[in-house]
């Protein structure tokens, strides 16, 4: 990052923004960080203070804003003085560990929404063992696998060992300032898009468009079986409501309510006992199976509500992946092209504003996430008002 400086007297504050630039750009930045911290806070505070929300599901989203709370508090702040001055402030070892730690910050958020994703996907396709499953086992080992995944991508950003792109921390002879600049060693930028964007990304496209397939599927039969249980409700509340029977004796008619009531008038001949064992079974036809209340409805109705539900929790995280393609493959992109480049291809006004604009497009979507919560969730909305009230859910 390259600051035309000798436009400004020695004594401004910013090597990036103008008087009046900074006056918009500051307080932007400031907001946007003090809401990532806070609106992540409310969803961690909401999923351990309210049963209702302690599900495995909920547990996943808790980690996933805990990760977006360790960004803002630990990462944002200084990027924002970064950014907002053009210049690091911090020292050479501390301009490392704050790549490396926005790098796992980001990483895990990104690897959060996978596990997320597949939690939707074993809850959609294989519903009775994700019923039965120990929850608690699942969700440890869903937590465990994100931190894991994101300490083995950001680990190796902490040994610099590129010989020809040379330190992240670097003097800047033109404004004789230090900077703190990404990380440019290529194999490095190419393992860590990859790891942090790329794959999980892909992941996630998969088990959505597959999840979204058997709902579709689910769907298109659960209609299909609600077209033939109106018309068995309808054969039952419009046909005959007394059956005719001859036994060949006398006329008898049986209704709904006598169907399981002993045959009378019958003679107790070998042959009048077997025309009455012919007659239960043929009269032996539960009333009702499908009409309003009967078994079949509840069975029926217990599926639908199922699904139905797995469709609003599946529906629930599609803008969030939406947003998050939105706010992380422009930066991705940028960063794999800004590796493949030298850093004098990069090395101007233009490239360092659009670099500052794409770095918070990420970050936004740390701040959107608790936002989109409370938008398509009515458990966390209800939950945050609570809080903020201070009264009970």
């Amino acid at each position: 990052m390259v600051r035309n400086s000798s436009n400004w007297p020695s004594p401004h504050v910013s090597l990036v923004y103008t008087p009046w630039q900074l006056t918009l750009v500051a307080p932007a930045l400031t907001v946007l960080t003090i809401w990532t911290a806070l609106g992540n806070s409310l969803v961690m505070v909401a999923v351990f203070k309210y049963p209702k929300l302690r599900s495995m599901s909920n547990a996943l989203i808790a980690n996933l804003a805990l990760s977006d709370l360790l960004l803002a508090v630990t990462v944002m702040p200084f990027t924002t003085t970064l950014h907002l001055t053009g210049m690091w402030l911090f020292g050479n070892t501390f301009c490392d560990i704050w790549l490396s730690v926005d790098v796992l910050w980001c990483t895990a958020s990104v690897w959060n929404l996978v596990v997320i994703a597949s939690d939707r996907f074993t809850a959609t396709n294989f519903p009775v063992w994700y019923r039965h499953r120990r929850k608690d086992l699942w969700t440890g080992i869903y937590i465990v696998s994100v931190w894991t995944l994101a300490i083995l991508i950001s680990l190796p950003g902490m040994v610099n060992v590129d010989s020809n792109k040379g330190p992240s921390f670097k003097l800047d002879k033109k404004t004789d300032t230090y900077m703190c600049e990404l990380f440019s060693e290529k194999n490095y930028v190419i393992y860590s898009a990859i790891g942090s964007f790329i794959l999980p990304f892909f992941i996630m496209m998969v088990l959505y468009a597959k999840i979204f397939a058997v709902l579709s599927q689910r769907g298109k039969k659960l209609r299909q079986k609600q077209v033939a249980k109106r018309s068995a409700l309808l054969m039952n509340e419009t046909g005959p409501q007394e059956t005719a029977i001859d036994d060949g004796t006398s006329d008898e008619t049986v209704t709904g309510a006598q169907q399981l009531l002993p045959l009378q008038g019958q003679s107790n001949g070998n042959n009048s006992k077997e025309r009455q064992k012919k007659k239960r079974r043929f009269l032996d036809v539960k009333p009702g199976y499908f009409s309003k209340g009967g078994k079949g409805e509840h069975e029926a109705n217990d599926q639908e509500r199922a699904d139905r539900r797995e469709r609003r929790a599946t529906k629930r995280m599609a803008p969030i992946i939406i947003f998050f393609a939105i706010c992380w493959i422009p930066f991705t992109l940028f960063y794999l092209i800004r590796g493949s480049t030298t850093n004098s291809e990069m090395d101007s006004d233009n490239h360092m504003h659009l670099q500052i604009f794409l770095y918070w497009l990420g970050y936004a979507n740390s701040a959107l996430n608790p936002v989109l919560y409370a938008v398509l969730n009515n458990d966390f909305r209800n939950a945050f008002i609570s809080i903020l009230r201070c009264t009970n859910m």
